[in-house]
């Protein structure tokens, strides 16, 4: 474990910055479906249904499985993270 520790550049900041993001997305992820079913309850959006609550979960881990392969690929080139 200790020699993986060498070949990548900043290791602990690298994988606190990944630790964070990953955390505000999960906080993210919790919010959201509260602040949608809030929002139609006060009637600023009127037709609010479960699908648009699946599709706005689904583009979040979209976004985040995306964010996490791209961020992969970075290191493994070498380059900073996103």
């Amino acid at each position: 474990m200790d020699i993986k520790k060498r070949k990548i550049k900043d290791i602990n900041k690298l994988g606190k910055d990944l630790i964070n993001f990953e955390i505000s997305w999960t906080i993210l992820l919790f919010f959201i479906p509260i602040l949608l079913f809030v929002i139609s309850k006060i009637g600023l959006v009127e037709n609010i249904t479960l699908s648009t609550f699946i599709i706005a979960i689904g583009l979040l881990y979209g976004i985040n499985l995306i964010l996490l392969v791209l961020n992969t690929l970075r290191i493994n080139n070498k380059k900073n993270v996103i």
